[in-house]
């Protein structure tokens, strides 16, 4: 199997297992983190686009949850009258 293959199943394996079964990869990027293998960089590389890209869903729905939340804010005080 040519290296690029290799690095392409080592990624997939790494963003897959980190998406349903975060824990064993967790414990699988500790153990391979120092390795020179081809595979072993590519699955701790895909487990980190993984975590990063669950983090940024998770930024996202909280600025949609803000969002919302002002939005309702203002449609409360939107038949309020101001006194000045």
């Amino acid at each position: 199997m040519s290296a690029s293959k290799l690095e392409i199943k080592g990624f997939n394996a790494g963003y897959l297992l980190q998406k349903h079964l975060p824990i064993l990869a967790e414990m699988l990027r500790a153990s391979l983190a120092n390795s020179d293998n081809d595979f072993a960089t590519a699955f701790v590389a895909g487990s980190n686009e993984m975590q990063q890209e669950q983090r940024r869903g998770k930024s996202l729905s909280q600025l949609r949850d803000s969002a919302k939340s002002v939005g309702r804010a203002d449609e409360r005080n939107k038949d309020k009258e101001i006194d000045r």
